[in-house]
């Protein structure tokens, strides 16, 4: 079995790596994630097709595998891009297994964003046709997305981010750019609902892919930001 990166793969890399270099450092202000640069970026980078890249080109994706994915999210972490990427690129294809195709390419256009909800200490918490969304969830990015993407092992849904904020306690987090909070939903009606325990998994574990790459990019840039300076440190007059 061949591991290695296809040349459209490297390529994808080498033009991510490119784009994102012209665009704000992984050494500024974290806390500027939303500013009107960034909001320029997200619209490129949605031209560039990076939210779609995991949906089959049948459903309006870019048709590219999760592999495609998880090398464009190592890169999205060695550069520490703001914004609700990953409740994005899950919730499109949340969107198009539910039968949302307008809503699914409105979050691959990047006209729509979406935060993301797991449960939090509640083993209670689900997706019901019935019921809508109930538990106790922790929210990321829910303050940048028009729609959150709760994940839950008995099946995902999409709801209106404001529903969510209504009810949310804001927490501290160690990255200003990602807002985090806890919320207790009670039964809010979902845009969007896939029921069933298979569907729910693969939309997990396909999360759970992306967010590994998506920190060994940024613990990359991490190391080789500090290489580069034990190389140029110098003290008491002489290099460490």
């Amino acid at each position: 079995m061949n591991l290695l990166p296809t040349p459209e793969q490297q390529e994808l890399v080498a033009a991510a790596t490119r784009f994102l270099a012209a665009g704000r450092p992984a050494s500024g202000s974290a806390a500027a994630g939303h500013q009107a640069g960034d909001e320029t970026r997200w619209r490129e980078m949605a031209r560039l097709g990076w939210f779609a890249i995991g949906v089959p080109a049948a459903d309006g994706g870019a048709g590219g595998s999760i592999a495609d994915q998880a090398l464009l999210f190592r890169e999205l972490g060695r550069a520490l891009v703001p914004g609700p990427l990953l409740g994005t690129v899950l919730g499109s294809a949340l969107a198009i297994a539910g039968g949302r195709e307008d809503l699914g390419r409105s979050l691959m256009a990047g006209e729509t964003r979406a935060g993301l909800a797991e449960p939090w200490r509640d083993p209670s918490a689900g997706v019901s046709d019935v019921t809508g969304v109930t538990g106790s969830f922790r929210i990321l990015d829910a303050e940048a997305g028009d729609l959150v993407s709760c994940l839950t092992p008995d099946g995902a849904a999409l709801v209106a981010a404001g529903a969510v904020r209504e009810v949310a306690h804001r927490l501290s987090a160690p990255d200003p750019s990602v807002p985090v909070s806890l919320a207790r939903l009670d039964g809010i009606a979902p845009e969007v609902v896939v029921t069933g325990a298979e569907p729910a998994s693969r939309l997990a574990a396909h999360g759970q892919v992306l967010v590994a790459t998506l920190l060994v990019g940024i613990l990359e840039a991490v190391r080789d930001m500090s290489v580069t300076y034990a190389c140029t440190r110098e003290q008491f007059g002489r290099p460490i």
